[in-house]
């Protein structure tokens, strides 16, 4: 069940005054674009803003406004210019919204522009932008209103990047609810074991067939592959590393290997040992990473860039919160 916020009520001071920082916590509960607006002053020196206080106003004309704080350095550029170019920025532009959020810097230092008709910095791969006339001024308490007649509009395919609660954030599309689930002998196809388990063999597959026909154990590929991720390990080491496998890695495994041919070690094995892959195994482990990123690609080109975070990001914290509760458990 999704949690929701404490609901606070707007609290207002003796004097009947609100509190500001109550009511700015309430207006930051609603989601918006992040904004960078740019004009050229009369003494053309290019001047620009982060906002996220745009919104349209009217499609015939076709308008649209923003505001500006009155303590705002930029204020009079925007308030004596003709014309000015908003831009929606993109989920990964965060880094032009913190650089023109910024004081005492040149904002456009080693930032790619363009200018339009009026001589306007354009910024390279926004969501959206909109080069707009200034149409009308309106005094807003602290802020200044700014109403702009789109003159030229571009928009691209980009997610846009989203400030909420004090931070940002990304678009999601709300997901679909999943179908009643069926069982499966003692499964749900709905159940979380359920869908880890199969996307895991399913994102696998090539991945266990060419294990199987190099004549290697699942155990066999644990060892291997995370020895390779960090060569001369012991075998206490090791062990250790594939412990969250469930597998064991002990003298008998490692020897086993080195019968084989596919590890270095010096006899007598024991858990002090240090181990190398051969030529051979480490060729074949290449391989099945080969086949792995081949999968992630497959599988990361079938979603939004957006989604592919995510997906990575909500696995992350399934491995966290997993590894917290074995290590509470051994406790």
């Amino acid at each position: 069940m999704m949690q929701t916020a404490e609901r606070t009520a707007p609290t207002r001071s003796d004097t009947g005054i609100l509190d500001s920082k109550a009511l700015r916590s309430a207006l930051a509960c609603f989601a918006t674009g992040v904004c960078v607006v740019t004009t050229q002053s009369p003494e053309k020196v290019d001047v620009g803003v982060t906002v996220n206080s745009f919104t349209s106003v009217s499609l015939s004309p076709p308008l649209i406004l923003w505001s500006l704080a009155k303590s705002s350095s930029a204020l009079e550029a925007f308030r004596q210019g003709e014309h000015f170019v908003v831009h929606v920025l993109a989920a990964d532009q965060e880094h032009l919204s913190t650089r023109f959020a910024s004081r005492g810097i040149d904002r456009f230092a080693g930032v790619p522009i363009q200018r339009n008709l009026e001589g306007v910095p354009v910024l390279d791969h926004s969501a959206a932008r909109f080069e707009c006339r200034v149409a009308h001024q309106y005094e807003g308490g602290d802020h200044l209103i700014f109403v702009g007649e789109v003159l030229r509009f571009q928009a691209d395919a980009a997610q846009p990047l989203v400030f909420h609660g004090g931070g940002y954030t990304e678009v999601a599309a709300m997901p679909s609810p999943l179908p009643p689930g069926n069982r499966e002998g003692c499964l749900v196809t709905t159940d979380l074991s359920y869908l880890i388990w199969r996307a895991f063999m399913q994102f696998r597959r090539r991945h266990y067939e060419r294990r199987v026909g190099l004549g290697w154990s699942e155990s066999d590929a644990y060892i291997l592959q995370i020895l390779a991720m960090d060569e001369g390990q012991t075998v206490s080491e090791l062990a250790e590393a594939i412990s969250f496998t469930g597998e064991r890695c002990n003298p008998e495994c490692i020897r086993n290997l080195v019968q084989r041919g596919l590890v270095e070690a010096e006899c007598p094995v024991g858990p002090a040992t240090c181990l190398k892959l051969t030529d051979i195994s480490r060729c074949s482990v290449r391989e099945l990473s080969a086949l792995a990123r081949t999968a992630e690609g497959e599988l990361l080109g079938k979603m939004t860039a957006t989604e592919g975070r995510r997906l990575k990001h909500v696995l992350g914290l399934m491995i966290e919160s997993m590894c917290c509760n074995v290590e509470g458990a051994s406790a």
